[in-house]
């Protein structure tokens, strides 16, 4: 199917204003989580170590949604029109993906300086992961996440490959730690024991890109499904 740079136009922004409301939503949910994780470690008498991150999570991207909505002129404003309400969104779904991007750094910083608590840890993986899955399934069932056209289709999976590469390589860094204690009982070091991280490094980028592919090619299709055709789209001008 071919669209036009109207119809392009009309379904970037679609998508741009279903998925602000969307993100809008799960900013909620996760600075939730978020305050939930803090107040068990609080019950829980932990060192002020422990909880500084949510402590960031927090105060950064409630202070960003803060900041932002009274400079627009939109805090604490009831009536909104669409084009306010528009702007809301816009500015929650930044602040959810600030506090994400906190707590993805911050937890892989929590995991190697206070690994005492590093039980804790699922909190964080569960503070994230929760939202992300639910944007990831919504986005794919209404077509948001799709290539465009075949030339960024193939644009697309060179970057994305090259960024797998990229990512895999860091993910094999951060497993490094984890061998150590393995590598070290003896003070011998086998090929095989060498060779279970790079085998992690492959499979999670050769994983990572089928999953990401397929799940683009599932928007695609949908994307295109959710275009009217030229006939249907005579039979509405009528």
């Amino acid at each position: 199917m071919v669209w036009s740079k109207k119809k392009t136009q009309v379904m970037d922004e679609r998508i741009e204003k279903e998925s602000n409301g969307l993100a809008s939503k799960l900013f909620y949910v996760q600075t939730m989580l978020v305050a939930l994780l803090l107040v068990a470690k609080l019950l829980a008498k932990l060192s002020w170590k422990a909880y500084l991150l949510e402590m960031i999570c927090l105060v950064v991207g409630g202070g960003f949604v803060l900041i932002s909505e009274i400079r627009k002129g939109i805090f604490l404003l009831k009536d909104k029109d669409a084009a306010l309400t528009g702007i809301h969104e816009g500015v929650l779904a930044k602040g959810y993906s600030l506090e994400m991007a906190l707590l993805l750094f911050g937890e892989l910083v929590f995991m190697y300086t206070l690994p005492e608590y590093r039980t804790w840890l699922i909190g964080y993986f569960g503070a994230w992961v929760v939202p992300a899955l639910v944007f990831t399934v919504v986005s794919v069932k209404k077509g948001w996440i799709q290539w465009g056209s075949k030339k960024r289709q193939l644009e697309g999976k060179q970057n994305l490959k090259k960024r797998v590469a990229i990512g895999a390589f860091a993910f094999g860094i951060l497993m490094i730690p984890s061998q150590l204690p393995m590598w070290l009982v003896d003070g011998t070091v086998t090929f095989m024991e060498i060779l279970i991280v790079p085998l992690e490094m492959v499979l999670f980028g050769v994983l990572f890109y089928i999953m990401f592919t397929r799940m683009v090619d599932k928007g695609e299709k949908r994307a295109n499904s959710d275009v009217p055709t030229e006939s249907e789209e005579m039979s509405i001008e009528e």
